[in-house]
């Protein structure tokens, strides 16, 4: 992940109110059906794990998870749950580790469009033949900075697939849902799951 400073300022800045607002939503169903997919004891990535709610499911359902972010703040959060392992650093951190699955809940859409293609080939080569990959990201075009001075960069399903397919993953299922942001405005969101190429 090559995140900018801005967004990490950010999430250290936020990191315990940001991480206590993920939780109140509790497990949403794209979480249910993805973690539904992977064997029994799953070492998981969860890549951009923010406060570290889906880390912690997956904890609990028994995966071996790994929770990297790079700010400093919410990996301070995420530690305070024994049995997880952190990262505090960027794509090119997670070498030479190997997982089952990698889950991306909103993290990507915060790397630089420039650098995306390298970030999904580092995930790539983090996951084991037909490893499997959740994605979940801001639907459209634009890249902007929201209110709170964190970048966004929007794509397409076109362009998402497209990504994703030079990497050498294909796209399993994708379903759209509308939200809100932590800032309050309204968001069009794609919730996509895929596997590596065996």
């Amino acid at each position: 992940m090559t995140m900018d400073a801005g967004t990490i300022a950010f999430y250290d800045r936020e990191a315990g109110t940001y991480g206590k607002w993920a939780e109140e939503f509790g497990l949403p169903d794209h979480f249910q059906h993805f973690a539904r997919t992977l064997p029994k004891g799953a070492a998981v990535l969860d890549f951009g794990c923010g406060g570290g709610w889906a880390a912690k499911a997956f904890h609990a359902q028994g995966c071996k998870v790994t929770a990297l972010d790079p700010s400093q703040g919410m990996i301070a959060e995420i530690a305070k749950t024994p049995g997880i392992d952190t990262i505090c650093g960027q794509a090119a951190d997670i070498a030479p580790r190997r997982f089952d699955a990698i889950w991306a809940h909103f993290s990507l859409q915060h790397i630089p469009r420039e650098d995306l293609p390298a970030v999904l080939d580092q995930l790539a080569a983090a996951l084991i033949p037909s490893g499997r990959l959740f994605v979940g990201i801001h639907e459209g075009t634009k890249t902007h900075r929201d209110s709170l001075d964190r970048l966004y960069n929007h794509y397409t399903e076109p362009d998402l697939r497209g990504l994703l397919l030079a990497a050498g993953f294909t796209t399993d299922s994708l379903n759209r849902a509308k939200d809100k942001s932590y800032d309050g405005h309204p968001i069009e969101v794609m919730n996509l799951e895929a596997h590596k190429h065996a």
